[in-house]
């Protein structure tokens, strides 16, 4: 008999479910850029939890707090409490101030793993010059030393007298100062006003930086430089005067002090050196941008990509530290205590680098990019590595292949392609566009009447297709516009083999699984499209899926790029869903999952909660999907519950 594929349901038919009204998972403060995941009931926690972790809002740029509450009632009913969500506080060993972006994955031990991008100060070792700069963050607050790191904490069931909560312990974090040897450990310039271009006056060299005054000092450090500096000035003033050539003939004596005050001046010059006295103010800290964060159930192996960033900062032998900009590729084998850089050398990455993974351990990695002429996806993938003896997966530079597609569906034409990219090494990148009455619509997404910058920010999305280690098979989004210039996804079923050591298109694999667009075409774009996969942990060992959800908010056009969205319009903002499964992929039916009363719901807002609207999954009683996404009033939820077509096994003789 071949494995389960269908959840044990009861008086139930297959299809897909939302609950008809939301779920209010937190109002005040209403915080932006929040990611979840779910713990499914079990004997230790038979309500389930679903938890959040908040990005920034309120008066607090500066957060560092985890939302929990049940997923269902005392008598076995989801919880529509709002009141039934409490905060926590992360330990913060008091060198942390939480910044937005943040991530929020399942260990394969079932332990929550909550990544925050913070401010850090932590102390230093012997630290280098580049490594005693003052920093100020969004607030008045200044420390020598700081960076952006990427920290982590880990969150596991402990016992209570009332049944079992989550406790919270941090692991660790990605220091800056400590990665690549320090290849983004370097302070980065500012302009006037006191910010980063493009927000303020690019620093075309740090001559050009604005010096006077200096807007902030650390005080310890100001102390000890000026009272270095003053004790400098003192020996100047003693060599100056006591020192001359002729004096010293005359006097043995006068010529040892003025031996020893030239030595102190030299030391106390490489004192001040090694405390930047002279480099003070004008700085932002290094860091990183944009992460993601995969743990992959199958291997144990934590990821996480990230843009670091590093700026260009005078070094002690007269040299110059060159500005950085890279996105580059971390794994951890013990759950974010400690961190790796994997290699990649080729064409450059860019962020957000979206993750997963195959049965078989591979890894996958997939991001958009353009230029002059195309809007392109761009997938990679690592090497099947022995994990069981923690062997460090290889990523591929390229995925090589040529395949390209012209199909007919429901909605009209279109064309689908991988293919190396021209006039380059050979970058496997991929294509789509529509075909309206035989010609191609090739302007490159987003909508142009979206101009903020979190309706414009790159959102792509991966899903795992594979569902035993025989292929290596994805979905993958890719943006559009359609014939009115709405942003819509198509949705790609691509997969990888190996070829003389080298992964490659499968032949025939490349498909158009689905496309999305808005009800209302014409007015309104999809952004922020997230697929939600099931994350193979707590689920019965017999249970094999590969059907995701994907779900996106539909929002409306602008009348003009500088007016507000067009409220006339009849909805404005809402979200939407639906499942991909199998494979080939099969798209089910969209369903609401904004609602009142199992009718879609919408409102009038903007939202600007970035690219990290994520949600979770969770197996009870069958698949489960808790979508969540924010509006002007509170953070919503919804739970969309899959229930397959039955297999029929027939048995052959």
């Amino acid at each position: 008999m071949a494995k389960k594929t269908t959840p044990d349901v009861k008086d139930t038919v297959w299809g897909v479910y939302a609950l008809p009204n939301n779920i209010p998972l937190w109002a005040n403060p209403n915080y932006l850029e929040n990611t979840c995941r779910v713990l499914p009931p079990s004997d230790a926690q038979p309500k389930g939890l679903l938890v959040l972790l908040p990005g920034q809002g309120g008066d607090s740029s500066y957060l560092l707090k985890v939302i929990s509450r049940p997923i269902y009632d005392n008598i076995g009913k989801v919880d529509m409490s709002l009141y039934s969500s409490v905060s926590h506080d992360l330990p913060n060993p008091g060198y942390l101030n939480g910044h937005t972006d943040n991530q929020l994955v399942r260990a394969k031990d079932g332990s929550f793993l909550a990544v925050k991008s913070c401010l850090n100060w932590a102390p230093i070792a012997n630290p280098k010059p580049s490594q005693r700069i003052c920093i100020r963050d969004r607030e008045p607050d200044t420390h020598f030393g700081c960076r952006g790191t990427e920290v982590v904490w880990r969150g596991q069931l402990v016992s209570t007298r009332v049944g079992a909560e989550l406790e919270w312990q941090m692991q660790g974090f990605i220091d800056p100062y400590v990665l690549g040897n320090g290849l983004y450990g370097y302070p980065r310039p500012l302009g006037c006003p006191d910010d980063e271009y493009p927000n303020g006056r690019p620093v075309s060299s740090l001559s050009k930086q604005c010096k006077d005054p200096v807007p902030w000092t650390c005080s310890s450090l100001a102390a000890q430089c000026n009272q270095l500096k003053q004790e400098i000035k003192n020996l100047k003033e003693k060599i100056d005067d006591y020192c001359d050539p002729e004096l010293i003939k005359h006097s043995s004596e006068l010529g040892g002090k003025c031996k020893g005050w030239v030595n102190q001046l030299n030391q106390k010059g490489q004192q001040a050196a090694a405390w930047a006295c002279d480099l003070q103010g004008w700085w932002t800290a290094p860091g990183s941008d944009r992460p993601e964060v995969y743990a992959c159930p199958f291997t144990g192996y934590l990821y996480l990509t990230a843009t670091f960033k590093s700026g260009q900062f005078p070094l002690p032998d007269g040299t110059t530290a060159p500005h950085r900009e890279d996105t580059r590729v971390l794994f951890s084998r013990d759950q974010g205590k400690s961190w790796d850089m994997l290699n990649f050398e080729g064409s450059p990455m860019s962020g957000p680098l979206v993750i997963t993974s195959t049965p078989n351990g591979r890894l996958f990695l997939y991001h958009w990019g353009r230029d002059s002429t195309r809007f392109y996806g761009r997938l990679l993938c690592s090497n099947i590595f022995d994990y069981k003896n923690n062997a460090v997966p290889k990523i591929a530079q390229v995925i090589l292949g040529n395949e390209h597609k012209v199909g007919v569906d429901p909605q009209g034409g279109h064309y689908l392609s991988y293919e190396p990219l021209p006039n380059s090494k050979p970058l496997g990148i991929l294509e789509y566009w529509d075909i309206v009455n035989g010609s191609p619509i090739k302007t490159q997404p987003p909508d142009v009447t979206m101009k903020e910058n979190d309706e414009t920010i790159a959102h792509p999305s991966i899903s795992r297709v594979s569902a035993d280690g025989s292929t290596s098979r994805v979905r993958v989004s890719l943006l559009a516009l359609n014939v009115h210039g709405r942003n819509i996804y198509a949705i790609v079923d691509i997969g990888v083999v190996d070829q003389g050591g080298q992964p490659s298109l499968e032949p025939g694999s490349l498909r158009l699984a689905g496309r999305i667009e808005a009800r209302d075409p014409a007015n309104y774009s999809v952004l922020h499209g997230t697929f939600i996969d099931p994350d193979y942990i707590s689920m019965p060992p017999d249970v094999v899926s590969n059907a995701s959800l994907f779900y996106w908010l539909e929002w409306p056009r602008r009348i003009q790029p500088n007016e507000p969205p067009n409220w006339t319009l009849p909805q404005d903002m809402s979200v939407r869903g639906c499942i991909f499964d199998g494979s080939p992929s099969t798209q089910s039916k969209i369903i609401p999952l904004s609602v009142t009363s199992g009718a879609l719901r919408s409102w009038k807002d903007h939202d600007p909660g970035g690219d990290y609207m994520s949600g979770g999954f969770f197996y009870h009683n069958g698949l489960n999907y808790l979508a969540q996404w924010r509006e002007p009033d509170a953070i919503r939820a919804n739970i969309v519950r899959y229930i397959p077509q039955p297999t029929i096994n027939i048995r052959v003789p």
